[in-house]
This record gives C-alpha cells, structure tokens and sequence, in this order.
C-alpha cells in the first residue's frame, strides 16, 4: 500500500538484454576489405579514423546526457532539435511530426522507450504505435529515394520490433 507522500519502496527490474545479432548475410571478405580500404582513406583526407571516433563518442554523450533517466524532464524544444539534428535520416522528417505531437508527449514516450519496465518489444511497440504517423505520410515522401519508399511501404509500424522478434528467435534456436 502506498501512504500520501510517502515514496514507494524501490523495486529491482530487470532490463532487457540487448545484443547483437547474426547477420542474415554472409559477408564477401575480399568486398569488406576494398570498402574498409576505402573508407580508411577518406578518413585520412579528414585527420584520421579518430576525428570519426571523438564525434561519435560526442554523439554517444550529447544523447547519454539528454535521455537520461534523471535528465529526460530537462528536454527541452532545443535539446530535441539537436538530438534530431544529430541523427541524418530524422533531421528534416521528425520535427513536423514531433510538433504535431508535442514536447511533453514526446518525453513520456521516450522515458517509457528508454527506461520503462516493459519487456523491450513492447516499448518499441507502444513508442511506434504512439508517433502521430498514418500509413503513407509522415517520415517517407514522395521525394524520398524510391527504394526508401518501397521499405517504408513493405515495413509494418512496428518493423523495428518484430526484427528484433525474430532476431531473439534465431539466437534461442
């Protein structure tokens, strides 16, 4: 029983385990390596591999610090924008419908996605379900890539937990 103004006794939850999981595809070694060759060497023209490596850990900072547990409630408008901004394929395609949705929804549902007690699939779920996002409008347009909108066409809403469905299937079998 809960008293008026009298915190709850904190309760252990177990979080999901998130893992990697085996690729469906087998990778042609001798490709990888021309495509890594590559990469290495437009790296090279930009000051290294670690200029790549101190953004993504600036990247991996700026989110750790805005989504976390204690500081989600500091969200603001701003905070989001540069979230957003980090993040390519979001940047023009999520602020319309973030607005639709609204800051204080947007919070919620991201403090439920991150750090909510529900088994993971069904954060991803109910995160997906909740984005003000119909069937052929919203994040892919017209103007998208044809092969964008293609995916996004054959990808139910909840494509991104049903891949991770089936990716915790192959790895129990």
């Amino acid at each position: 029983m809960v008293w008026f103004r009298k915190r709850p006794e904190a309760v252990e939850v177990e979080r999901d385990l998130i893992e990697p999981t085996r690729l469906e595809v087998e990778l042609d070694p001798a490709l990888f390596r021309s495509h890594m060759t590559i990469l290495v060497e437009a790296a090279q023209a930009d000051g290294g591999v670690e200029g790549y490596l101190e953004s993504l850990t600036a990247k991996h900072r700026l989110f750790a610090e805005a989504l976390g547990e204690a500081s989600l409630d500091a969200l603001d408008e701003a905070a989001l924008d540069a979230l957003l901004e980090t993040v390519f394929t979001a940047r023009r395609k999520l602020h319309p419908v973030l607005a639709e949705f609204g800051l204080p929804k947007t919070v919620a549902a991201l403090r439920e996605l991150l750090h909510g007690n529900e088994a993971l699939e069904g954060r991803i779920g109910a995160f997906v379900g909740a984005l003000p996002i119909r069937a052929g409008e919203g994040i892919v347009d017209a103007t998208a890539p044809s092969i964008t909108r293609r995916s996004a066409a054959e990808t139910p809403p909840c494509g991104l937990a049903q891949a991770l469905k089936r990716s915790a299937r192959s790895r129990s079998t």
